[in-house]
C-alpha cells in the first residue's frame, strides 16, 4: 500500500470516528468535533482530508437519516480496503 493511500485509509477511520461522535451528541457541529479530536501525531494531509470528508458529508446530507447513510457507506469502502 502507497503512502498516499495509507493516508487516505487513515483519514477515513478518522472521518468515520468524528460522524460517530456528531451522531452520539446531536448538538455539537463538524467544527466542534473536529476541533476536540485527539490528533497528536496525525500529518496535515490526514486531517485535511478527514475534515473535507466529514465537512463533506455533513453539508450534502439534509438529515440525520442521511447521514448515517453516507457514514454507513464511508465505513463499508474503509473497512473494504484493508
Amino acid at each position: 500500500m502507497s503512502l498516499l493511500q495509507q493516508q487516505r485509509r487513515r483519514a477515513r477511520e478518522i472521518a468515520l470516528q468524528l460522524l460517530y461522535a456528531l451522531d452520539m451528541r446531536s448538538d455539537q457541529t463538524p467544527d466542534e468535533a473536529i476541533a476536540l479530536f485527539p490528533c497528536e501525531g496525525e500529518s496535515d494531509e490526514v486531517l485535511r482530508y478527514a475534515t473535507w470528508l466529514v465537512k463533506g458529508i455533513w453539508g450534502k446530507s439534509g438529515n440525520r437519516q442521511s447521514h448515517k447513510d453516507a457514514h454507513h457507506g464511508l465505513a463499508a469502502r474503509t473497512h473494504g480496503n484493508r
